[in-house]
């Protein structure tokens, strides 16, 4: 099984969100990364989640 990671930019652009937006979660923790060289990555598996935890949606559904 091959394992997605994303780049920054990637995120942002599925979060529809600006990149420094994007850093400031991975700073804060709110997304799982790893850093690769200069480099932060984040698994599709890890972004997925974020993604319905914060949306309106998706916390509705975890009720």
């Amino acid at each position: 099984m091959e394992r997605e990671y994303l780049i920054v930019e990637e995120v942002a652009d599925k979060c529809r969100a600006p990149v420094v937006s994007v850093r400031r979660w991975l700073q804060q923790g709110l997304i799982p990364s790893i850093k690769v060289g200069r480099r932060r990555l984040v698994r599709a598996d890890d972004l997925t989640r974020f993604m319905e935890a914060s949306s309106p949606r998706g916390s509705e559904a975890s009720r």
